[in-house]
């Protein structure tokens, strides 16, 4: 990654590409993060964000890639932060709802962006069940559902998940299997300068 972002190219029906056409001054973009913030989770998370792209390397030489989290309360900068960081990718988005999200509605979505991905947001312990939980620890492995083909035989379609999860809310995952399948950012209003957010916003 040479610092180059861009945005999502959708041709007609197909899965997007990627345009890079605009040059980020990497070292000014760090400070610029960590000042605003007020910690230096922001560099972790854009570490996981950059990983991304070889996600496809990563998981065929340790078969898992982790699930990145960014967890803070309401004006704490998680979301604005987690929107950065899709921009990054070259996707514009205000993140899913993990509530009107089913299972194999996420799956399929893990289907299409390779090397990129999916923003989930307001992830709460008491509303999110236990099925999307399974689903997420899922995809830190990268084991999709299985689900028989419709035919007179015992095959089935196993889809394959090539994109990397975002997750989001005010709380941690209070499932332990989940938590530690997570890149856990921790993002605080008292820390943060908003001097510095039009600066970035402008950057990303």
């Amino acid at each position: 990654w040479n610092g180059r972002i861009g945005y999502a190219v959708p041709i007609g029906d197909k899965t997007p590409f990627l345009n890079m056409d605009t040059q980020l001054d990497v070292p000014l973009f760090f400070e610029l993060l960590k000042d605003n913030l007020g910690t230096y989770f922001g560099w972790l998370g854009v570490g996981w964000t950059v990983a991304c792209l070889f996600s496809k390397e990563i998981f065929q030489r340790y078969q898992h890639f982790p699930i990145l989290f960014n967890a803070g309360r309401f004006q704490s900068g998680k979301t604005t932060f987690s929107r950065w960081m899709m921009s990054l990718l070259g996707i514009e988005t205000q993140g899913i709802n993990i509530s009107q999200t089913t299972e194999k509605g996420l799956m399929r979505m893990l289907m299409r962006r390779s090397s990129l991905a999916v923003w989930l947001d307001e992830f709460r312990n008491n509303t999110v069940n236990r099925k999307h939980i399974e689903g997420f620890r899922n995809i830190y492995d990268r084991q999709p559902y299985v689900r028989a083909e419709k035919s007179n035989d015992l095959n089935t379609i196993e889809p394959k998940i090539v994109s990397c999860l975002m997750l989001s809310g005010e709380e941690t995952p209070a499932d332990s299997g989940l938590f530690s399948r997570c890149v856990v950012c921790l993002f605080s209003e008292r820390k943060r300068d908003s001097s510095l957010y039009e600066r970035l916003e402008q950057m990303s």
